[in-house]
């Protein structure tokens, strides 16, 4: 009872001291610094204690305390958005940001939430506020697995803050890879915020998006993703009341946009495009007239030559999900559903990984029965190239109520001498893509 009662005293003290030092927010006597925000949106900046800053963060700390000009400036100017000030001075101050708190009360966001939400990741990363740049990045993980159109936009953000690699990027281009045309080519009357697709891509990104170890071999879906993408690069400015230096760039600009669409045209092969996907594509700059007629003409005599009907392979895209925190590095990442078990019907999700020294397929499966056989169970294994034989390192036992769910944190180690932890799984919302 005693100890009850001293956990509900530190409580009631860390709540009033909480409260405190979100009033001191409001009080202009308790602010000693301003931040200014490059959009300069008017508010003058956000103003902040240099004390509770510092003792959030070691940047701000050796910014406000340590040999540099900030130490004695009453504003600093920073690289980021006032919006994106605004949510680290109100994690710093409250361990909350505006983008969780709206999504509890909107459950959608426009394509610039989800920019400053990227800004925002990056942002919590430069400030080493490790716990906030996880947050905002499982927040996009949510958001983009409902969202799929959304990503392009993600990427193309990524890009703007300099992060061309890492595991978040890759995941990306991961879920680009799953959804196919249901991020690319999204249907905009499916929902109040589908995202543009491959129309949120800039000339740094567009490149990425269309290579081949994301979208594959798909030059069907590469043509019809080009034919939208490339008319986007002309601007309908005014020249007449742009300066030389404006319309050079605006030129300099439409040009390349054009460039890097043609030399991406230049690997479609549209021989390959099954003849009523290949009809439905319209003649445009990349693809004349007489190059479909040729590729349609091609398959004709093909077909005639081969006495029969021409046959295409469809590849359903579908679901997928994330592992964090498995001790075994080559078990973390994306994984994309690959079949049916045979065992009890429900996807089996593999990626590639590294076991050993050695690249290995890791696969996260259901079976019927567990290795004992006492029950359904989940598990996460790895299958050496070099031998038939798969290695079980993780397992989870099925939840009762929603048995075709991945469990969340109910993994354990399945004995091996290669991990000594326990693995989380972070699996995003089931979304079904469309047959490529």
């Amino acid at each position: 009872p005693i100890l009850i009662l001293i956990l509900i005293i530190i409580i009631i003290i860390m709540g009033v001291l909480l409260n405190d030092i979100k009033t001191a927010r409001t009080e202009e006597a308790y602010n000693d610094v301003c931040l200014m925000g490059t959009d300069k949106d008017g508010s003058g900046g956000i103003l902040a204690s240099k004390l509770i800053l510092a003792m959030r963060s070691q940047v701000f700390h050796k910014m406000f305390y340590g040999n540099f000009r900030e130490s004695e400036a009453l504003a600093i100017p920073l690289n980021y958005s006032s919006s994106v000030i605004r949510s680290i001075v109100d994690y710093c101050y409250t361990d909350r940001t505006t983008k969780s708190d709206e999504q509890q009360q909107a459950p959608s966001y426009s394509e610039a939430d989800f920019r400053d939400m990227v800004s925002l990741r990056s942002a919590a990363d430069f400030f080493e506020l490790s716990e906030l740049r996880e947050v905002m990045a499982d927040l996009l993980y949510s958001e983009m697995a409902k969202h799929p159109g959304m990503t392009c936009a993600v990427l193309d953000e990524l890009s703007a803050v300099g992060e061309t690699d890492g595991e978040f990027h890759d995941t990306c281009l991961g879920i680009i890879r799953v959804m196919g045309e249901a991020a690319l080519l999204p249907n905009n009357d499916d929902d109040a915020h589908p995202g543009r697709g491959v129309l949120a891509c800039g000339n740094s990104v567009i490149g990425k998006v269309l290579a081949e170890e994301v979208v594959g071999y798909d030059h069907c879906l590469i043509a019809r993703c080009l034919q939208k993408w490339e008319p986007s690069g002309r601007r309908e400015d005014d020249e007449g009341r742009m300066d030389e230096g404006d319309i050079a760039s605006k030129q300099y600009g439409e040009m390349r946009h054009a460039m890097i669409a043609r030399g991406i045209a230049g690997r479609v092969r549209l021989n390959l495009i099954a003849p009523p996907k290949l009809a439905r594509l319209n003649p445009c700059s990349l693809f004349s007239r007489d190059q479909l007629y040729e590729a349609l003409k091609e398959h004709a005599l093909s077909t005639e030559q081969e006495g029969g009907s021409i046959l295409t392979k469809t590849a359903v895209r579908g679901q997928w999900c994330i592992v964090k925190g498995a001790s075994c590095p080559g078990a973390n990442g994306m994984y994309s559903a690959d079949g049916i078990s045979y065992n009890d019907g429900v996807p089996i999700y593999e990626k590639k990984g590294m076991y050993m020294d050695k690249a290995a397929p890791f696969k996260l499966f259901r079976r019927a029965n567990d290795i004992a056989g006492k029950g359904a169970t989940w598990f996460l294994g790895v299958y050496p190239v070099e031998s038939m034989s798969k290695t079980y390192l993780y397992r989870s036992p099925v939840d009762e109520v929603e048995k075709d769910k991945i469990p969340r944190h109910t993994w354990r180690l399945v004995n091996s001498p290669f991990v000594t932890n326990h693995a989380e799984l972070v699996p995003a919302p089931v979304v079904l893509g469309a047959p490529a």
